[in-house]
C-alpha cells in the first residue's frame, strides 16, 4: 500500500490538490497552503515575529534610520524613473563598475556621490575614525 504524501502543514496532497512550483520543483505544496500564502498569511506571521523581536531586543527606529531610508529610497526612485542616470564609473577613483550612491548627509537626499564599493567603504570607515578621534 502506497503512503499518501502530505505537505509541510500536514494537509493531504493528491495530484489535483498539489501546486507544483516550476522554478523550484522541490517546493511543492498543497493548494490550500499556496492560497493562504498568497492571501498574506505569511505577512501577518512575519509582522508578528518582527514585533516580538523588537520587544525582545529593545530595538527602536531612530530618526537617522528614517532619514537614511528616505534618502536611499529617493535615489532608487529617481534612477528607476530616469530622472538621474547611474554612471558606469566611480567618481572618486574612476573604476568602471556599478557605483553606489553615498550620502554624506542623509537630510539632503539630493546631495550624493557615486562611489565604487571600495571607495564607499573607505568613506564610511574614515568618517567613523574621524568621529572616534573627536
Amino acid at each position: 500500500m502506497q503512503r499518501k504524501p502530505f505537505c509541510k502543514n500536514g494537509h493531504e496532497m493528491s495530484e489535483e490538490n498539489t501546486y507544483r512550483c516550476k522554478a523550484r520543483p522541490t517546493r511543492n505544496q498543497c493548494r490550500r497552503c499556496k492560497i493562504e500564502w498568497q492571501r498574506g498569511k505569511h505577512l501577518v506571521e512575519r509582522r508578528a515575529w518582527i514585533k516580538e523581536w523588537r520587544k525582545r531586543t529593545g530595538y527602536r527606529w531612530q530618526e537617522k534610520d528614517i532619514a537614511k531610508r528616505r534618502a536611499r529610497g529617493l535615489v532608487g526612485t529617481w534612477v528607476y524613473r530616469g530622472k538621474i542616470v547611474r554612471p558606469d564609473h566611480c567618481h572618486k577613483c574612476g573604476l568602471i563598475c556599478a557605483p553606489q550612491a553615498h550620502h554624506p548627509d542623509y537630510s539632503k537626499p539630493a546631495e550624493f556621490a557615486w562611489l565604487c564599493v571600495m571607495c564607499h567603504a573607505a568613506e564610511h570607515h574614515s568618517r567613523e575614525a574621524d568621529q572616534l578621534m573627536r
